[in-house]
Protein backbone atom coordinates (compact mmCIF):
# COMPACT_ATOMS: atom_id res chain seq x y z
CA UNK A 1 0.00 0.00 0.00
CA UNK A 2 1.42 3.35 -1.07
CA UNK A 3 1.36 6.31 0.99
CA UNK A 4 -1.36 8.29 -1.53
CA UNK A 5 -3.20 5.07 -0.93
CA UNK A 6 -3.28 5.95 3.00
CA UNK A 7 -3.92 9.60 2.24
CA UNK A 8 -6.16 9.83 -0.53
CA UNK A 9 -4.44 13.16 -2.11
CA UNK A 10 -6.37 14.59 -4.50
CA UNK A 11 -5.68 17.53 -6.45
CA UNK A 12 -8.47 20.34 -7.85
CA UNK A 13 -9.04 24.01 -8.48
CA UNK A 14 -6.88 24.50 -11.13
CA UNK A 15 -3.43 25.72 -9.99
CA UNK A 16 -4.03 25.32 -6.23
CA UNK A 17 -4.04 22.36 -4.65
CA UNK A 18 -6.56 21.19 -2.07
CA UNK A 19 -6.40 18.05 0.17
CA UNK A 20 -9.98 16.24 0.97
CA UNK A 21 -10.36 13.96 3.75
CA UNK A 22 -12.75 11.45 4.30
CA UNK A 23 -13.09 8.30 6.30
CA UNK A 24 -9.49 6.59 7.13
CA UNK A 25 -9.96 3.05 7.46
CA UNK A 26 -6.31 1.63 7.23
CA UNK A 27 -7.88 -2.30 7.30
CA UNK A 28 -11.15 -3.42 8.93
CA UNK A 29 -13.52 -6.32 9.70
CA UNK A 30 -13.80 -7.46 6.15
CA UNK A 31 -10.34 -7.40 5.13
CA UNK A 32 -7.02 -9.14 6.62
CA UNK A 33 -5.17 -7.78 9.69
CA UNK A 34 -2.87 -5.36 9.17
CA UNK A 35 0.25 -7.65 9.68
CA UNK A 36 -1.47 -9.18 6.37
CA UNK A 37 -0.49 -7.01 3.83
CA UNK A 38 3.68 -6.72 5.10
CA UNK A 39 4.10 -10.66 5.94
CA UNK A 40 2.58 -12.29 2.10
CA UNK A 41 1.84 -11.52 -0.96
CA UNK A 42 -1.05 -13.16 -2.45
CA UNK A 43 -2.11 -10.50 -5.66
CA UNK A 44 -4.48 -14.08 -7.19
CA UNK A 45 -7.54 -14.95 -5.48
CA UNK A 46 -6.54 -18.36 -6.45
CA UNK A 47 -3.77 -17.80 -3.72
CA UNK A 48 -5.87 -16.73 -1.05
CA UNK A 49 -5.42 -18.90 2.13
CA UNK A 50 -9.86 -18.51 2.79
CA UNK A 51 -10.21 -22.53 2.04
CA UNK A 52 -11.56 -23.05 5.41
CA UNK A 53 -14.44 -20.64 4.96
CA UNK A 54 -15.80 -23.14 2.76
CA UNK A 55 -16.30 -21.18 -0.82
CA UNK A 56 -13.68 -23.38 -2.84
CA UNK A 57 -11.12 -20.32 -1.89
CA UNK A 58 -13.63 -18.08 -4.12
CA UNK A 59 -15.01 -15.27 -1.14
CA UNK A 60 -12.28 -12.56 -0.10
CA UNK A 61 -10.92 -9.48 -2.11
CA UNK A 62 -8.13 -10.35 -4.64
CA UNK A 63 -6.57 -6.63 -4.52
CA UNK A 64 -5.28 -7.04 -1.37
CA UNK A 65 -1.78 -4.86 -2.61
CA UNK A 66 0.34 -6.63 -0.32
CA UNK A 67 4.16 -7.57 -0.16
CA UNK A 68 5.96 -10.28 2.12
CA UNK A 69 9.07 -8.32 2.36
CA UNK A 70 11.40 -11.17 1.22
CA UNK A 71 9.80 -14.17 3.26
CA UNK A 72 5.94 -15.88 2.52
CA UNK A 73 4.50 -16.00 6.12
CA UNK A 74 6.26 -15.89 9.54
CA UNK A 75 10.34 -16.03 9.09
CA UNK A 76 12.70 -15.58 11.64
CA UNK A 77 14.83 -13.76 9.21
CA UNK A 78 16.23 -10.23 11.47
CA UNK A 79 15.95 -7.92 8.85
CA UNK A 80 12.69 -9.08 7.18
CA UNK A 81 11.13 -8.60 10.82
CA UNK A 82 12.71 -5.57 11.63
CA UNK A 83 11.21 -4.25 8.19
CA UNK A 84 7.45 -5.56 8.70
CA UNK A 85 7.17 -3.60 11.96
CA UNK A 86 8.84 -0.31 10.22
CA UNK A 87 5.44 -0.78 7.76
CA UNK A 88 3.27 -1.04 10.47
CA UNK A 89 4.81 1.76 12.20
CA UNK A 90 4.27 3.97 9.22
CA UNK A 91 0.97 2.71 8.44
CA UNK A 92 0.07 3.99 12.04
CA UNK A 93 2.11 7.33 11.86
CA UNK A 94 0.03 8.20 8.37
CA UNK A 95 -2.93 7.38 10.10
CA UNK A 96 -2.98 9.22 12.74
CA UNK A 97 -1.97 12.10 10.92
CA UNK A 98 -4.62 12.04 8.04
CA UNK A 99 -7.83 14.19 8.42
CA UNK A 100 -10.97 12.31 9.11
CA UNK A 101 -12.16 9.22 11.99
CA UNK A 102 -8.92 7.18 11.78
CA UNK A 103 -10.04 3.34 12.14
CA UNK A 104 -7.85 0.36 12.79
CA UNK A 105 -8.64 -3.75 13.18
CA UNK A 106 -8.82 -4.29 16.48
CA UNK A 107 -5.10 -6.11 17.34
CA UNK A 108 -3.33 -4.09 14.81
CA UNK A 109 -1.34 -2.34 17.60
CA UNK A 110 0.45 -5.53 18.16
CA UNK A 111 0.56 -7.13 14.57
CA UNK A 112 -2.35 -9.79 15.08
CA UNK A 113 -2.65 -12.30 12.11
CA UNK A 114 -5.36 -13.94 10.61
CA UNK A 115 -2.71 -15.87 8.77
CA UNK A 116 -3.36 -14.95 5.21
CA UNK A 117 -7.51 -15.14 5.63
CA UNK A 118 -8.56 -12.15 4.50
CA UNK A 119 -12.33 -12.90 5.02
CA UNK A 120 -12.41 -14.31 8.46
CA UNK A 121 -16.20 -13.71 9.20
CA UNK A 122 -16.62 -17.03 9.78
CA UNK A 123 -14.25 -18.24 11.66
CA UNK A 124 -14.44 -18.77 15.44
CA UNK A 125 -10.95 -20.21 16.22
CA UNK A 126 -7.25 -18.92 16.03
CA UNK A 127 -7.78 -17.61 12.57
CA UNK A 128 -10.03 -14.94 14.03
CA UNK A 129 -9.28 -14.79 17.66
CA UNK A 130 -6.84 -12.27 19.24
CA UNK A 131 -3.59 -13.39 19.93
CA UNK A 132 -2.58 -11.46 23.20
CA UNK A 133 0.94 -12.90 23.20
CA UNK A 134 1.93 -10.71 20.33
CA UNK A 135 1.47 -7.57 22.38
CA UNK A 136 4.54 -8.58 24.42
CA UNK A 137 6.00 -9.58 21.16
CA UNK A 138 5.68 -6.80 19.02
CA UNK A 139 5.76 -3.97 21.85
CA UNK A 140 7.51 -1.49 20.35
CA UNK A 141 4.98 -1.68 17.43
CA UNK A 142 2.19 -1.44 20.24
CA UNK A 143 3.98 1.54 22.01
CA UNK A 144 3.90 3.59 18.75
CA UNK A 145 0.54 2.82 18.08
CA UNK A 146 -0.17 4.09 21.39
CA UNK A 147 2.19 7.15 21.11
CA UNK A 148 0.45 7.98 18.01
CA UNK A 149 -3.18 7.87 19.61
CA UNK A 150 -1.98 10.28 22.23
CA UNK A 151 -0.48 12.55 19.82
CA UNK A 152 -3.13 12.83 17.27
CA UNK A 153 -5.64 13.55 20.54
CA UNK A 154 -3.54 16.70 21.93
CA UNK A 155 -3.46 17.72 18.18
CA UNK A 156 -6.85 18.67 17.08
CA UNK A 157 -4.90 20.05 13.90
CA UNK A 158 -4.31 16.53 12.34
CA UNK A 159 -8.04 15.94 13.06
CA UNK A 160 -10.05 18.74 12.06
CA UNK A 161 -9.52 22.53 10.24
CA UNK A 162 -8.69 24.54 13.18
CA UNK A 163 -8.72 28.65 13.36
CA UNK A 164 -5.98 29.96 11.01
CA UNK A 165 -2.21 29.88 11.56
CA UNK A 166 -1.03 33.46 12.89
CA UNK A 167 1.96 32.60 10.93
CA UNK A 168 0.45 32.38 7.89
CA UNK A 169 1.15 29.41 6.44
CA UNK A 170 -2.57 27.30 5.05
CA UNK A 171 -4.52 25.33 6.25
CA UNK A 172 -2.72 22.10 4.59
CA UNK A 173 0.34 21.86 2.21
CA UNK A 174 1.89 19.59 0.50
CA UNK A 175 5.92 19.34 0.47
CA UNK A 176 6.60 16.65 -1.80
CA UNK A 177 10.77 16.10 -1.75
CA UNK A 178 10.97 20.12 -1.10
CA UNK A 179 8.90 22.89 0.39
CA UNK A 180 5.40 24.24 -1.68
CA UNK A 181 6.15 21.22 -4.08
CA UNK A 182 2.71 19.42 -4.62
CA UNK A 183 3.41 17.83 -7.76
CA UNK A 184 3.14 14.22 -7.06
CA UNK A 185 2.44 11.13 -9.58
CA UNK A 186 2.85 7.59 -9.66
CA UNK A 187 6.53 7.55 -9.80
CA UNK A 188 6.45 9.51 -6.71
CA UNK A 189 8.18 8.50 -3.43
CA UNK A 190 8.34 11.16 -1.63
CA UNK A 191 5.57 12.97 0.41
CA UNK A 192 5.37 16.42 2.78
CA UNK A 193 2.37 17.12 4.51
CA UNK A 194 2.23 20.32 6.61
CA UNK A 195 -0.49 20.88 8.99
CA UNK A 196 -0.71 24.34 10.02
CA UNK A 197 -3.84 26.07 12.50
CA UNK A 198 -4.13 26.65 16.18
CA UNK A 199 -3.92 25.11 19.42
CA UNK A 200 -6.98 23.29 21.37
CA UNK A 201 -7.13 26.39 23.97
CA UNK A 202 -6.19 29.23 20.82
CA UNK A 203 -3.01 30.13 22.57
CA UNK A 204 -0.41 29.01 19.94
CA UNK A 205 -0.23 28.33 16.49
CA UNK A 206 -0.02 24.15 16.26
CA UNK A 207 1.86 23.26 12.96
CA UNK A 208 2.86 19.57 12.29
CA UNK A 209 5.17 18.15 9.18
CA UNK A 210 5.17 14.78 8.18
CA UNK A 211 7.60 13.18 5.90
CA UNK A 212 6.91 10.13 3.81
CA UNK A 213 9.72 8.37 1.90
CA UNK A 214 8.30 5.11 0.13
CA UNK A 215 11.75 4.31 -1.53
CA UNK A 216 13.71 1.59 -0.61
CA UNK A 217 16.46 3.82 -0.16
CA UNK A 218 17.16 6.94 2.05
CA UNK A 219 16.48 10.16 0.25
CA UNK A 220 17.46 13.68 1.21
CA UNK A 221 14.41 15.94 1.48
CA UNK A 222 13.74 19.74 2.32
CA UNK A 223 10.86 20.94 4.71
CA UNK A 224 9.23 23.85 4.55
CA UNK A 225 11.06 26.64 7.12
CA UNK A 226 10.22 27.19 10.57
CA UNK A 227 8.57 31.08 10.93
CA UNK A 228 11.19 33.37 12.72
CA UNK A 229 11.79 32.54 15.85
CA UNK A 230 10.33 29.19 15.72
CA UNK A 231 12.06 25.64 15.08
CA UNK A 232 11.16 22.21 13.70
CA UNK A 233 11.71 18.98 16.79
CA UNK A 234 11.40 15.78 15.50
CA UNK A 235 9.21 13.80 17.31
CA UNK A 236 9.24 10.29 15.68
CA UNK A 237 11.16 8.40 12.76
CA UNK A 238 10.01 5.34 12.00
CA UNK A 239 13.46 4.26 10.72
CA UNK A 240 14.82 4.02 14.33
CA UNK A 241 14.15 1.07 16.24
CA UNK A 242 13.63 3.26 19.20
CA UNK A 243 10.75 5.81 17.97
CA UNK A 244 9.35 8.30 18.86
CA UNK A 245 12.15 10.17 19.21
CA UNK A 246 12.04 13.43 21.14
CA UNK A 247 14.42 16.46 21.48
CA UNK A 248 15.60 15.93 17.99
CA UNK A 249 16.18 19.52 16.33
CA UNK A 250 15.96 18.95 12.44
CA UNK A 251 18.98 20.65 10.69
CA UNK A 252 18.11 24.26 9.89
CA UNK A 253 21.18 25.09 6.76
CA UNK A 254 18.61 24.92 3.55
CA UNK A 255 16.21 23.00 6.03
CA UNK A 256 17.27 19.98 4.77
CA UNK A 257 17.10 15.98 6.41
CA UNK A 258 18.05 12.29 5.12
CA UNK A 259 14.77 10.21 5.55
CA UNK A 260 15.69 6.21 6.39
CA UNK A 261 14.05 4.09 3.65
CA UNK A 262 10.34 3.47 3.96
CA UNK A 263 10.09 5.57 6.56
CA UNK A 264 8.18 7.90 8.12
CA UNK A 265 9.42 11.33 10.46
CA UNK A 266 6.87 13.81 11.85
CA UNK A 267 8.10 16.88 13.33
CA UNK A 268 6.43 20.05 14.97
CA UNK A 269 7.46 23.27 15.37
CA UNK A 270 7.90 24.72 18.89
CA UNK A 271 9.30 27.87 19.78
CA UNK A 272 13.30 27.87 20.60
CA UNK A 273 12.87 28.50 24.02
CA UNK A 274 10.07 26.39 24.90
CA UNK A 275 12.03 23.49 23.21
CA UNK A 276 13.48 21.67 26.66
CA UNK A 277 9.81 22.07 28.05
CA UNK A 278 8.15 20.43 25.07
CA UNK A 279 10.78 17.53 25.24
CA UNK A 280 9.76 17.10 29.03
CA UNK A 281 6.33 16.96 28.30
CA UNK A 282 6.18 14.42 25.34
CA UNK A 283 8.19 12.40 27.20
CA UNK A 284 6.11 12.54 30.61
CA UNK A 285 2.82 11.75 28.29
CA UNK A 286 4.38 8.50 26.60
CA UNK A 287 6.11 7.17 29.91
CA UNK A 288 2.40 7.46 31.43
CA UNK A 289 1.01 5.34 28.33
Amino acid sequence: MTCLDLMDVRVADGESYKLQWYHNPYLQHQGAAKYYPSSTSKPDITDLTNEANGWNNTDGDNNSRSWNCGAEGETDNPGINELRRKLCKNAFAVLMCSRGPAMFYAGDEFCNTQFGNNNAYCQDNEISWLDWDRKDRFKDVYNFARFMINFRRWHPVLRHRTKPALCGYPDISMHNGSPWNAGYGRDTRQIGIMYAGRNENDTADDIIYIGINTYWEPRTVQIPPAPEGFVWQGLAATSQKQAPLFGQLLPERNNSLTMGARSVIIAIIEKKKTQESLRQNDERTVSSL
